[in-house]
């Protein structure tokens, strides 16, 4: 394979990172922006993210109509709305089983008040993260049937679940699975498994999170409903009010915004605008943060106070605050979550110093970061090994050793899909549990076994990353003057998001600028003024002061700087372009 040319020749810049252009044909994004009279500068962002002429409006306007399949028609879909009809019929008390992470919260929230509204005899549980760890476990349906349960829904989970769910069949319980974890050669006693894994006929494959084929089930669900007169006499639940939570689980579950994906966070940023569920209106409140609403706010704000719960206090908190109507427990469970998440980020701060003082000592061509120590708090281990992931570039392993036991989480890159090397390492007999997708997953082993997984995990690892795309390479969309940024080009790129994993927000660089003047602002942060042919523009470097980036900012040399442009309007004034300062090179 023939190696792409640099940006303006850089191949290290001051960070380390060599810049490539994210479109190997140029010609692609000319003849676009030809065919539909678009500016150069947009039409590449448009080419590199593989958006042909004929997808443009829809890539721009993503509606679920047009993206979303026949409900019914997704596996095991009308199997499992059939029978949650029959326990709406029968008056069954149906219990949704979710995860502790976003996904879960969302997928079961949105079940909960869907069948809530149709009024079914629902209630929830979510197992406790350190005393119950990851999904079904026997304990909780043995105590699940004691109370009266008669149907389990499980969500985000329950696909690998074989043993305890053929244990709740021999209680007599019903199980129905809505996940998206990948299938073991074997699927669970359940009367259905929706799960878009077990689709590998499909052309157009549905790669959803739980809380997206939960919105499927409840369509799918109020189409039967409707169908059968179920709505005569009571009020029929509002469907697509339930896409805020949709949009939360989709993002923070890290899935590609193409296709469907895009079109949910795309319509549920306007329904979180509107604001129809409480907890959620409740928690942005508490965070500050107001609409318009964007994949950060979803990412950074909402999805970690509600990931708090389960990390470093009582897992079932976040399912709760997205199901309550009532007005003080939502205010009293958004101020709880909010302290939380203050509380897991100093957990967390003491745990990513500890990690990577560790994960520097390993040589610099490890195929992956493996650290794991005693006294980490399990909760926190998968934001640590994200950073990690990161900082590296390379998949990142961080383990939390309780007793004989080290519990994981792992964070991949591109190219390498995670969750089937813990799937070979379960087989071989080395992962006492273990799970997940190809970008994060979690993983339980014995310490006497410790050394044999990492052994393992670098054989498998590496041949992996030797074939992945090169996770240093700083992927550039175009190369810009300060002259022509200004509002209008800023709006035109506001007009390709909803930005995220799958579809990245635009990279620009600007050339051969002059920094006119630069200053440490906040307590790590660099402002900078620069300069081209009599234009300028302001730039921010976050969290660079103290590294190498921030000191080419301020020695007021020519430099060629890399980032992403938005608009800034802080204190009330009139919003003009920046650019949010990510690299640079020396010109």
């Amino acid at each position: 394979m023939t190696p792409q040319p640099h940006v303006l020749g850089v191949a290290r810049s001051v960070l380390g990172r060599a810049w490539r252009p994210r479109l190997a044909d140029e010609a692609v994004a000319t003849a676009l922006a030809q065919r539909l009279s678009l500016p150069e500068p947009f039409a590449r962002i448009l080419a590199g993210r593989g958006v042909e002429a004929g997808g443009v409006p829809a890539y721009l306007a993503p509606r679920l109509k047009d993206e979303m399949p026949s409900p019914l028609n997704v596996v095991d879909v009308r199997a499992a709305a059939s029978r949650l009809h029959q326990a709406l019929e029968t008056g069954e008390r149906i219990t949704i089983f979710a995860d502790f992470d976003v996904d879960g919260a969302t997928s079961g929230a949105i079940l909960m008040r869907y069948l809530r509204a149709a009024g079914g005899n629902v209630d929830f549980y979510v197992p406790d993260r350190l005393a119950e760890g990851y999904g079904p476990n026997i304990p909780a349906i043995t105590a699940l049937k004691a109370r009266g349960t008669q149907l389990i829904v499980f969500v985000d989970c329950g696909t690998a679940a074989i043993a305890e769910l053929r244990h709740a069949k021999g209680l007599g319980l019903t199980s129905l699975v809505v996940d998206h974890h990948q299938p073991g050669p074997e699927l669970p006693p359940a009367s259905a498994v929706v799960n878009p894994m077990r689709d590998q006929t499909s052309n157009r494959p549905l790669n959803v999170c739980s809380a997206g084929l939960a919105f499927i089930l409840v369509a799918a669900l109020d189409r039967i409903l409707a169908d059968a007169g179920w709505f005569k006499d009571r009020a029929r639940p509002d469907v697509l009010a339930f896409l805020d939570l949709v949009a939360l689980g989709t993002v923070c579950d890290v899935m590609p915004l193409l296709g469907l994906n895009r079109a949910y966070v795309a319509q549920g940023l306007k329904v979180l605008g509107a604001a129809p569920n409480p907890g959620l209106r409740a928690l942005a409140e508490v965070a500050g943060a107001k609409p318009p609403y964007t994949p950060y706010h979803l990412g950074f704000v909402l999805g970690p106070r509600i990931n708090a719960g389960g990390r470093v206090g009582r897992s079932d908190l976040g399912l709760r605050l997205l199901t309550s109507d009532d007005p003080t427990e939502i205010k009293e469970l958004a101020l709880h979550l909010d302290v939380l998440n203050r509380e897991r980020q100093a957990i967390e701060k003491t745990a990513l110093d500890e990690a990577m003082a560790m994960a520097i000592l390993a040589p610099k061509d490890a195929p992956l970061t493996f650290v794991a120590r005693a006294g980490w708090h399990p909760g926190v281990v998968g934001i640590v090994a994200g950073r990690l992931k990161d900082a590296f570039f390379r998949p990142s392993l961080v383990g939390a050793i309780e007793g004989d036991v080290v519990k994981c989480s792992l964070r991949s890159i591109e190219g390498i899909d995670i969750g089937g090397v813990i799937a070979r390492l379960k087989d071989e007999g080395l992962a006492l549990s273990g799970g997940g997708h190809a970008m994060a997953a979690g993983l339980s082993f014995s310490c006497a076994q410790m050394a044999a997984v990492e052994a393992r995990m670098r054989e498998l690892v590496t041949p992996l990353k030797a074939a992945a795309p090169d996770a240093r390479a700083y992927a550039v969309d175009a190369v810009m003057h300060p002259a022509g940024i200004n509002m209008e080009f800023v709006d035109m790129i506001g007009r390709a998001a909803p930005f995220g994993q799958g579809n990245p927000e635009p990279v620009f660089v600007l050339a051969d600028v002059t920094v006119s003047s630069a200053a440490r602002v906040g307590t790590s942060h660099v402002s900078a003024e620069l300069s081209a042919s009599g234009s300028r523009i302001r730039g921010i470097a976050f969290r660079a002061a103290d590294n190498a980036l921030g000191a080419a900012l301020t020695t007021g040399a020519r430099l060629h700087v890399a980032g992403r442009i938005s608009a800034n309007g802080w204190g009330g004034r009139a919003p003009r372009p920046e650019i949010l300062i990510e690299d640079a090179a020396m010109a």
